[in-house]
């Protein structure tokens, strides 16, 4: 669906919205995709911020979602000569307590004739903030995955009117950096 959907808009810059329940039937694909990224990674920064995220337990699925979705759709995208814009997920739960993670990537298509680089790296694009729905009001994860820069959450966030970057930036000294330590 995404090969014809990538296929279908060359030469056309559009945003993607896509949102995936956390009980779906993919866990052992995701472990897999994440042993393969390991693999292929070129720091021992990658490396570790891809075992964090391989560490987490079932009950925290949303976390390697976070990880694997914004890596396949970039590479997905690049392939298809898109430069991929990732911008940070956000987790919520939706109806029936269903865990819900929720991804925006702007894809504008290249000029190149072979293939897209896209301008967010590999490593930007795994240690973007992670945001959640709570009392009905976009916050800072209080989890953050290792190597994840709360000071960059400003610059993440330059999309949203000031108004709105301000009430979640309100949420930062509340959140604990708790991806540092073992969940």
């Amino acid at each position: 669906m995404l090969k014809k959907l990538l296929d279908r808009q060359k030469s056309t810059n559009f945003t993607l919205l896509l949102t995936l329940n956390v009980r779906d039937q993919i866990g052992d694909e995701i472990v897999a995709y994440l042993d393969n990224a390991k693999e292929r990674a070129t720091s021992n920064r990658m490396r570790e911020m891809l075992e964090w995220y391989r560490a987490r337990g079932e009950g925290y699925k949303e976390f390697r979602l976070k990880a694997v979705v914004p890596l396949f759709i970039k590479r997905f995208a690049e392939h298809y000569n898109f430069d991929c814009h990732c911008f940070p997920p956000v987790v919520y739960t939706g109806t029936g307590n269903a865990r819900m993670v929720h991804f925006v990537f702007d894809l504008t298509a290249a000029q190149s004739l072979i293939h897209a680089s896209s301008r967010q790296s590999e490593e930007d694009v795994i240690s973007l903030i992670f945001f959640e729905v709570r009392d009905q009001a976009l916050r800072i994860h209080p989890t953050q995955p290792l190597h994840c820069d709360l000071s960059q959450c400003a610059s993440q966030l330059d999309f949203l009117l000031q108004e709105t970057r301000e009430e979640i930036l309100c949420t930062l000294s509340a959140t604990s950096l708790q991806g540092k330590e073992s969940i």
